[in-house]
């Protein structure tokens, strides 16, 4: 073989291996790729089926913690902390759980019956040494629940044990609620805001006239102003004498629970709200040193040293970094009183929120959920007597009228129907209480406002300003009635006219039956005025003054079971989702003294804040008001104090 051929041997075998090389090496590659993604995928297969487990496992925690009620280890010694973020309410609203975890849900809400129970609990357990009021974050609620509030700490007291304080900075409801405690703490950068009370909302009457919006009021009462923000540029006169009597009566329940409870002079108290600017000139713009000046705080201290002050007066926990306590409400859910199941029945029904037509969620009031929420309590419950809480400012005359009509229905079956009035209960909220044998108000709640109104409007004109017109043929004169985008006829103003002038000839009438009240007397005291519990005992529009417990016990006396009685409330049950996410906040230990609202640097971001929701609360209103299918309306929007600032 020649030396060409051999090379060319050689050249073949060569070219032939080289691939083979390369294909081998390449699978040998994309062999070992698949090894490691076996293996990826096995460690993730394994991490799957471990987080199912242990999935499983937590659901199977969580669903035996929510049968058997969460388990609350109560120290031998230790306090009741009750740490209030949000407001007071009667009734929580509804609400989605999954949100409330994310911090997308509506604000936080604490029971005041819950509240109370827990409190009045604690009074008598000798677990308990002592109570801490954590309100750094506490939003209100009305003067009213808080005063019931603070009969509730102040039996607490008399049992002998402390009641403590805390807040980096003190509005006017937390200040309230913390002037029941023995003790006031404040942070050495804070300050307590005492400025009275007032009642502002915004009026669009000039923004409307510009959008060429044309509202169409029927009422009847001078003081029936809950209109007035639509159509007006300024409060009216009538609305503004009326609304500062009833301000100034909360504001000296205000000032005398204040003085009595710290013992100061009614001098020093108004000095400290009137003057405030001179103070802080003595004090050098000192807003923590001229509230202990006052007397309105015991002590300023920091954070971490008003922790070291509870621990020494409570008890210090194992590790010794934080005091002994028991949150109220995991403490209600173990002290629960078991009533005998044949004690006679009061049974408690809750009234809350604006009196809308058909079904409406917890929170609020719908004519039709009111009304079956009545009619099931009659009917398959054997009660003794009826307590129904009231705290409304009205809302649709039809739907009112609906759960007026069913309450009436109890003394056909002489079941006594006993009126607890909470902040607000008036107009439609005064209305529904008109069968009732009993009516308890606290001094501060507002109340009456016997009053109609109606509201249309019509946008013909706005519509007409961009070249957009409305035409058409009827049968009659009245086939294009109410129609908002035409203008409205002078017929149908008659008619609507006449319908409210017929719902405030019922109103009276209805009173003037219940309270035996001349119709002449009652007409005087009624056209639109809000009243205080307090002014409405002196005018007879309410039966006594007290708290709802107060409502509870009168009522087991007009039944004559007073001796032996159990409370049955109806309360809407949580979904297992609901009760799942409950469960896991209520396992997370608080431990810290919560974070504060910057009452001092926020107060722009807190402006932004309460315009916005006064502007959706007004939206709110006006969406109410378009709603009564008769166009007749029980509201008292001023009770409301719309426009996000403190109620009072």
């Amino acid at each position: 073989m020649s030396e060409f051929e051999r090379e060319t041997d050689n050249n073949d075998i060569a070219n032939a291996i080289q691939p083979a090389s390369a294909l081998s090496s390449l699978k040998y590659f994309f062999s070992g790729i698949r090894r490691i993604f076996s293996i990826i995928g096995k460690v993730f297969k394994g991490a799957f089926i471990l987080l199912i487990i242990v999935g499983l496992l937590a659901w199977i925690s969580l669903f035996a913690n929510v049968a058997s009620g969460p388990n609350v280890d109560i120290p031998d010694s230790g306090a009741l902390r009750v740490e209030l973020e949000g407001y007071l309410v009667d009734e929580l609203q509804e609400q989605d759980p999954l949100a409330s975890v994310l911090g997308g849900g509506t604000p936080s809400e604490h029971l005041l019956r819950d509240l109370i129970n827990a409190i009045d609990a604690a009074a008598e357990d000798e677990r308990i040494n002592s109570m801490v009021l954590v309100l750094h974050d506490f939003s209100g609620g009305g003067s009213s629940k808080i005063l019931e509030l603070g009969e509730a700490i102040n039996r607490f007291k008399q049992s002998g044990k402390p009641v403590l304080a805390a807040a980096d900075f003190y509005t006017q409801q937390r200040y309230l609620l913390a002037s029941f405690a023995d003790e006031i703490y404040l942070n050495p950068l804070g300050g307590v805001e005492l400025k009275g009370l007032g009642s502002y909302r915004s009026y669009y009457g000039d923004a409307f006239d510009k959008l060429k919006v044309n509202f169409h009021i029927f009422r009847t009462g001078e003081f029936k102003d809950a209109v007035e923000p639509f159509v007006e540029s300024q409060m009216s006169e009538s609305s503004a004498n009326q609304t500062l009597i009833w301000l100034e009566d909360i504001w000296q329940v205000y000032r005398e629970t204040i003085t009595t409870n710290r013992n100061i002079e009614f001098a020093q108290l108004d000095r400290y709200a009137d003057a405030f600017d001179e103070i802080m000139q003595q004090t050098n713009g000192n807003a923590a040193l001229a509230a202990s000046d006052t007397g309105l705080v015991d002590t300023v201290l920091f954070r971490d040293e008003i922790l070291d002050r509870l621990i020494s007066t409570v008890g210090a926990n194992e590790e010794g970094d934080f005091y002994l306590y028991t949150n109220y409400l995991p403490y209600l859910s173990q002290v629960k009183e078991n009533n005998s199941e044949d004690s006679p029945v009061i049974g408690l029904v809750i009234a809350a929120g604006t009196i809308a037509d058909g079904s409406q969620p917890a929170g609020s009031i719908g004519g039709d959920t009111l009304s079956a929420k009545l009619k099931f309590m009659r009917e398959t419950v054997n009660l003794a007597a009826l307590v129904l809480r009231v705290d409304s400012p009205g809302g649709s005359a039809f739907a009112s009228d609906l759960i007026r009509r069913e309450l009436a229905l109890y003394a056909q079956e002489d079941i006594p129907v006993v009126i607890s009035m909470g902040s607000l209960a008036a107009s439609g909220g005064y209305w529904i209480s008109m069968p009732a044998e009993e009516i308890w108000a606290t001094s501060t709640t507002l109340t009456g406002s016997i009053g109609v109104f109606g509201i249309v409007p019509t946008v013909d004109e706005t519509l007409e300003a961009i070249g957009v017109r409305r035409d058409g043929v009827g049968t009659g004169p009245l086939a294009n009635s109410l129609i908002l985008d035409m203008p409205m006829s002078d017929a149908v103003a008659s008619i609507i006219q006449s319908g409210v002038d017929h719902i405030y000839d019922e109103f009276l009438a209805l009173v003037s039956d219940s309270r035996d009240i001349s119709i002449e007397d009652l007409d005087s005291i009624a056209q639109g005025r809000v009243w205080t519990g307090n002014q409405a005992l002196g005018l007879g529009l309410v039966d006594a003054i007290g708290t709802l417990e107060q409502a509870i016990s009168s009522a087991a006396v007009i039944a004559g079971v007073e001796n032996d009685y159990q409370v049955y409330e109806q309360r809407p049950e949580p979904s297992f989702a609901e009760q799942v996410i409950i469960t896991l906040l209520d396992s997370v230990a608080v431990q810290n003294l919560g974070q504060s609202e910057s009452g001092i640097s926020s107060h722009f971001g807190n402006f932004i804040s309460r315009y916005l929701l006064e502007l959706q609360s007004s939206a709110s209103d006006l969406s109410i008001l378009l709603a009564d299918p008769q166009h007749q309306y029980l509201f008292c929007s001023a009770c409301q104090n719309t426009g996000g600032y403190e109620q009072p």
